[in-house]
């Protein structure tokens, strides 16, 4: 039991999950509040949405380990469980059946609750993605760190695409008076989307920096192995730049509006620490360091998903 909670990166999970809640009611919620609605998706409904997205990221895992094997007795022995403690046909057979699952839950929220059927392609799309990821385009040249940044940004986006589906669907009459009523309520869930994207690319690229030595022996043409760990560094030194930019962007605005708890929550608690990572990414040289600046990224990116509270 504890292996597969391993091998499901259960912290993660959580962090995927409250990412969805907070959409939810630090945002949609609050939002629509102030002009006297209410949400309309019901609680157990939309726990059963964000059940659904956490079991197709925890097959995703499953199966990224799963193709990984080889390569994980290099970078990491001391932490495979396929093939060690989860044998890999139980492993391929959890995979399948957590997505069979996860999207049976989606098309029955799609179909019976908000009505509209296109929806459960989202989580065929992402499930689609994350295999093809682990089989074909994680060893390619950024292109699957792209994929599992846009997997990333889906998050939040997935949450609010179904609740207000129904809230569309519930105050349409509204919606036609007032032409732009969700248009602040996309644009913030989208900023999130691009925070979650984002951070979530920089972190991939240090994670290849930190499997460099198993990559290289296994074939693999990822971002460190073809540019080199120096070029790669300042293509996270500018990725991270449009990351500050955009952060610096918002809480100017935040400031300018005289709301000042989320202006200083944003320069003390990722401005800040988004700079000491890249004094922290200069000097590092050995994968115990980009481990480190891994778990540094994580906070940022907890506090910067906590700060929906705020925005």
């Amino acid at each position: 039991m504890i292996s597969f909670i391993k091998l499901i990166r259960l912290p993660n999970l959580l962090i995927i999950a409250l990412t969805q809640y907070l959409v939810r009611y630090a945002i949609i919620e609050r939002y629509i509040g102030y002009n006297g609605l209410e949400l309309q998706m019901a609680d157990m409904h939309f726990f059963l949405l964000s059940l659904s997205t956490v079991m197709i990221a925890a097959a995703g895992y499953i199966i990224n380990d799963y193709f990984d094997i080889k390569i994980d007795r290099v970078n990491k022995p001391e932490s495979l469980i396929v093939g060690k403690t989860i044998k890999r046909r139980v492993a391929m057979g959890a995979h399948f059946i957590i997505n069979a699952i996860a999207i049976a839950i989606a098309w029955y929220l799609a179909t019976n609750i908000v009505g509209i059927k296109a929806l459960v392609m989202i989580h065929v799309i992402i499930a689609s993605g994350l295999w093809f990821y682990s089989t074909h385009f994680k060893k390619q040249f950024l292109i699957g760190n792209v994929i599992i940044a846009i997997m990333a940004a889906s998050v939040p986006l997935v949450a609010s695409l179904y609740d207000i589906s129904i809230l569309n669907a519930i105050y349409w009459k509204m919606v036609v008076k007032e032409v732009v009523y969700f248009n602040g309520l996309f644009i913030l869930i989208g900023w999130y989307a691009a925070f979650a994207g984002l951070t979530t690319l920089i972190r991939e690229i240090i994670k290849d920096m930190e499997d460099y030595i198993g990559d290289m022996q296994f074939g693999s043409s990822t971002l460190p192995i073809v540019l080199g760990m120096q070029n790669t560094k300042w293509v996270l030194f500018g990725i991270i730049s449009i990351l500050m930019g955009l952060i610096g962007y918002i809480s100017y605005l935040e400031f300018d509006g005289g709301r000042l708890a989320p202006f200083f929550y944003f320069i003390g608690l990722v401005e800040i620490p988004l700079a000491i990572m890249c004094v922290l990414l200069v000097k590092a040289d050995s994968k115990k360091q980009y481990t480190n600046i891994s778990w540094l990224l994580k906070g940022i990116i907890i506090t910067g998903i906590f700060s929906m509270y705020l925005i």
